[in-house]
């Protein structure tokens, strides 16, 4: 393997760790302190804003700055709340006794969703930003088997990116004998009379 191939190996092993981690760390992070969440859009519902794939970044806002045309995350009535988020564009906004009242529609869906959801806490996780096509990548990375694999690959990259060759080059010079392509012969040394001349 020449020295060309290693080393590109080698830097695409450290590029391959340096994105999984920076992955986990930012979707642990955010996660953790509730500064923004990461969600992966599971069906085209969105499209074409948000597509199958695509990752939106979500961070929580005051409920009282939500206007029609905001895209909030939120957990559908009455499904287990281990169930994905919802991603979907307030096109309704009602004050019921004090009480803020959201219909919301997927931009691709043709009606309006069925469900009214009660603003009942101080915050809204509201989308502000997406990446296309890294949806995927984040949900994989949360997955153990994912993460486990991953480094593997990673390891195996670095692994034989590492690997140097036994034979030195047909050029390299060892001591007084030069390497070459089929056996190793003394270097010739100028005799005294051409060292004289």
């Amino acid at each position: 393997m020449s020295g060309v191939i290693r080393r590109t190996l080698g830097r695409l092993g450290w590029c391959l760790l340096g994105v999984v981690v920076v992955a986990s760390v930012g979707v642990t992070f955010g996660a953790a302190t509730g500064q923004w969440r990461v969600i992966p859009m599971l069906s085209g519902s969105m499209s074409p804003y948000l597509r199958t794939g695509d990752a939106a970044f979500a961070r929580p806002v005051p409920s009282s700055e939500l206007v029609v045309g905001d895209i909030v995350v939120f957990q559908r009535p009455e499904t287990d709340p281990s169930e994905p988020p919802t991603v979907h564009r307030i096109v309704r906004m009602d004050s019921v006794d004090g009480v803020t009242v959201l219909r919301t529609k997927g931009d691709a869906n043709p009606i309006v969703d069925s469900w009214e959801l009660t603003v009942s806490e101080p915050t809204v996780w509201r989308v502000d930003r997406s990446l296309p096509k890294v949806g995927t990548a984040v949900l994989s990375v949360k997955q153990p088997t994912v993460w486990f694999g991953a480094l593997i690959l990673v390891g195996l990259v670095m692994l034989v990116s590492s690997l140097r060759p036994v034979r030195p080059d047909d050029t390299q010079i060892v001591g007084e004998h030069e390497i070459g392509t089929d056996v190793a012969k003394p270097v010739s040394s100028p005799s005294t009379a051409e060292v004289a001349s």
